[in-house]
């Protein structure tokens, strides 16, 4: 018979142990990532006779836990996929923590070279950042190769026609319909776009549009005219002194931890680690001193955490929107080495997390 708070249960558990060795390697305070040995532990959660149960007394649920089952088979689903690549996983973090690049002789990590990169004003020395970075990412690349191909291959053997398919289902989300809505939006927004990222390129890079590289992007993005405005030992005040004008005491909500020390394998994505909701939260930021880089970013993560602290029902689950942490961002935006997205499958190993899109 289906123990469906046993699963609850356990899938509470599993979380706050996922997270915490996900939060872990992305905030630099360990390079091995062991996220295997944690599937494995809670193997019984993530098999096809669970989701197969989950599923089928879901479908005569009606109301609040029809939809709290929908969702309970999303996350065992989604969690199955990632069981089947956990070793693939952690080989990428674990080698991705541990690269490092040779910058004028000297080698800092993967990692703390894309801050390095974005904040590079000598374009000719942004772009030999670039490519050293571009070295590092074909050496990462067949691993993220293998785990796409066997994620795709995991959606086929569920019973799908392809791995789009299979989060279609799941997520309720049909991206045929996305693409009809989006796509007339690219078209008429095209020649818009081109202008002015053209006029900022120009402006910031003295290059075209049509020259430009994925480091001067970065680097144009990045606004250092702002840097008087947003000081790097200025950051927390300020956003502190932010939230208390909306009304919010940051500091009086003892279970948000802002983790924002300077570590060089510390990823330079910001996230949210929930390791525990709605005890133990850590927003996790590099400080950059800068405000697209650093002050918004800060900005964003403490918006994801609020759903940290929604309500929570009678057994002390949360109602609200789980945030984005880093277990979920660790692999998502491939890129190919210049930065050029693409939505086909891999045919080469051209595919990398970028953490900084």
């Amino acid at each position: 018979m289906l123990d469906l708070e046993r699963i609850r249960s356990d899938l509470e558990e599993f979380t706050t142990e996922i997270d915490q060795e996900y939060y872990l390697n992305g905030a630099g305070l360990k390079d091995k990532l062991e996220s295997s040995r944690i599937y494995t532990k809670f193997a019984h959660l993530f098999n096809r006779d669970t989701i197969d149960q989950v599923y089928k007394y879901g479908k005569t649920a009606k109301g609040e836990d029809e939809r709290r089952l929908t969702y309970l088979r999303a996350f065992l689903v989604n969690d199955f996929m990632e069981n089947q690549v956990k070793e693939l996983s952690d080989k990428f973090l674990t080698e991705e923590s541990q690269a490092t690049v040779e910058i004028d002789r000297e080698n800092i990590s993967f990692r703390q070279s894309a801050v390095t990169m974005g904040n590079e004003q000598n374009r000719a020395r942004r772009s030999s950042i670039f490519d050293a970075r571009n070295k590092v990412i074909e050496r990462l690349n067949p691993t993220l190769v293998e785990r796409t191909r066997v994620l795709h291959r995991t959606a086929r053997d569920l019973g799908h026609a392809n791995y789009a398919a299979l989060y279609e289902d799941i997520k309720g989300i049909k991206l045929a319909d996305l693409d009809a809505i989006l796509r007339p939006f690219l078209q008429k927004t095209r020649n818009l776009y081109n202008s002015a990222m053209g006029k900022l390129i120009q402006d910031k890079i003295h290059v075209p549009l049509t020259e430009a590289e994925k480091h001067d992007t970065t680097y144009a993005f990045r606004a250092g005219e702002f840097d008087h405005y947003f000081k790097k030992e200025d950051t927390i005040r300020t956003l502190i002194q932010t939230l208390a004008g909306m009304g919010i005491d940051l500091k009086a909500q003892k279970n948000i931890q802002l983790d924002v020390e300077e570590r060089p394998k510390k990823s330079p994505r910001a996230f949210v680690a929930p390791i525990r909701i709605p005890s133990d939260i850590k927003l996790v930021i590099l400080p950059r001193g800068d405000f697209f880089g650093g002050t918004r970013r800060l900005r964003n993560t403490v918006s994801r955490s609020r759903p940290c602290t929604a309500p929570r029902d009678n057994k002390g689950r949360s109602t609200g929107r789980v945030p984005v942490s880093w277990r979920q961002v660790s692999h998502r935006g491939f890129r190919l080495p210049h930065g050029i997205p693409s939505n086909k499958p891999p045919v080469a190993s051209q595919i990398h997390c970028d953490e900084e899109h």
